[in-house]
């Protein structure tokens, strides 16, 4: 345990973080933790504690992965021409939905031109539940590799006795044919100078430093640097992002430096294709119909991935088959969102609140505008580190992330945790998905 820790297995927090944290239960058995130095402020890291053993994943299930990453990369570019034709009036058809999926502050930058076409986004993230029916989606991140480099080093610790998922070789093929496509887009040829703009203080700011290590080792990468500032962008022809986004004082250097000065990597102004109105938006009639045609035999996998969501109206929920009376559904069965939450913010689990006041949320003005989706309520096992050190079995609820990068699965992470929100607490433990040869 303290090897992985020592290789960056861990989150970092601030001073004000930390004490928070102290509120909330920990592992059972205590994470190792460190303190450093950033920036002349004393920051706490503490070790993301994985479970001893992998999970092991059924030959079908490595294969439903692989058509959802397949699919998937199919669904992002017709959510970008939805998206542009709708929001250029194009296709007055699509406009309200590309209003609804896109801020007003960020419609311009939706259509700005990164400099390279494919892949739309290059790094998603589905998280996911594992139910005995296959893989079912819960949410949708596309914005940057959280999560990745952390994977990836776990899943080297768990030996070779099992398959694993190429998470250098994806991802670095990825970001390689990102950073090719802008060279060929200004007409030039020469190796790559990744900057990794990130805040010194990020909490994951050790996985970006992993991806990093995976970058520096490529033939066509002449140097690798984390950045907190773009002040001295001319030293890199490619920027990969970590949680730069609207609000922090880089993103607009971020905007402007690309394409001209460098690739952009997570393309800025993508954001809205982590929408949860997608969800919805795949089955809504006419709409329905252009991406079944769009996306033609991958349409049925996403279509059984996706759980059944719904719009909050005022007083009964919108499905795109049929308006329900919301006070005739189950509230322990659904779960509320807000359509571009994220970190699970927002989230109001009907299992877990009392029916009065899931029916005050749900008529109050703030929820108008949630989506309603089917809630799964899945608990696991797994081999964690007891009060002594001792490996003793664990029951939580898990959630999946799978790492999609241009079409192939870059790896399958597992978050257990006991509670049912599983999102990176003091509580949670990490692990990896794996599969055995059928022989």
């Amino acid at each position: 345990m303290h090897s992985l820790f020592e290789a960056g297995l861990s989150y970092r927090h601030d001073p004000v973080r930390w004490r928070k944290l102290q509120k909330q239960e920990a592992t059972i058995f205590p994470s190792p933790q460190k303190v450093v130095m950033v920036d002349d402020d004393l920051f706490h890291e503490e070790m993301i504690q994985p479970t001893l053993e992998p999970f092991v994943l059924r030959p079908e299930e490595v294969h439903e992965l692989r058509e959802l990453a397949l699919a998937w990369r199919a669904f992002t570019q017709l959510q970008l021409d939805v998206v542009r034709a709708g929001l250029l009036h194009d296709n007055p058809a699509y406009s309200r939905l590309a209003c609804q999926v896109v801020s007003h502050d960020e419609r311009d930058l939706a259509l700005h031109d990164h400099g390279y076409v494919s892949p739309v986004s290059p790094f998603i993230r589905l998280d996911m539940v594992r139910t005995d029916e296959g893989f079912r989606v819960i949410d949708i991140n596309t914005t940057r590799p959280a999560g990745l480099g952390d994977y990836a080093l776990l899943g080297a610790a768990y030996g070779e006795d099992y398959l694993h998922f190429d998470t250098r070789g994806v991802f670095v093929r990825t970001a390689k044919k990102c950073f090719e496509g802008w060279c060929v887009s200004q007409g030039i040829h020469e190796e790559a100078r990744i900057g990794i703009l990130i805040d010194a203080d990020a909490g994951d700011w050790h996985n970006f430093r992993l991806l990093a290590e995976m970058l520096q080792e490529e033939d066509w990468v002449a140097s690798v640097k984390m950045i907190s500032s773009l002040a001295d962008s001319s030293s890199f022809n490619c920027i990969i992002r970590s949680r730069v986004k609207f609000g922090h004082p880089e993103f607009q250097p971020f905007i402007s430096g690309s394409p001209e000065q460098f690739a952009a990597i997570t393309p800025p102004g993508r954001r809205f294709l982590g929408n949860k109105l997608w969800f919805i938006a795949l089955r809504l009639p006419g709409l329905k119909e252009v991406f079944q045609k769009g996306l033609g035999e991958y349409y049925d996998v996403l279509d059984a991935a996706c759980p059944m969501t719904g719009l909050l109206r005022d007083g009964y929920v919108e499905f795109p088959d049929r308006d329900v009376d919301l006070f005739t559904l189950n509230r322990k069965e659904w779960i509320l969102k807000p359509p571009a939450g994220s970190s699970a913010r927002g989230i109001v689990f009907g299992s877990s609140t009392s029916r009065t006041k899931w029916n005050s949320f749900c008529l109050s003005p703030e929820a108008l505008g949630f989506v309603v989706q089917r809630y799964f309520r899945i608990k696991e096992s797994a081999r964690v580190l007891g009060p002594q050190g001792l490996p003793e079995d664990f029951e939580g609820y898990t959630k999946y992330g799978a790492f999609f990068c241009d079409g192939e699965v870059a790896g399958c992470e597992v978050m257990l945790r006991k509670a049912p929100r599983v999102h990176g607490a003091r509580d949670m433990y990490l692990g990896t998905c794996v599969w055995q040869d059928e022989k």
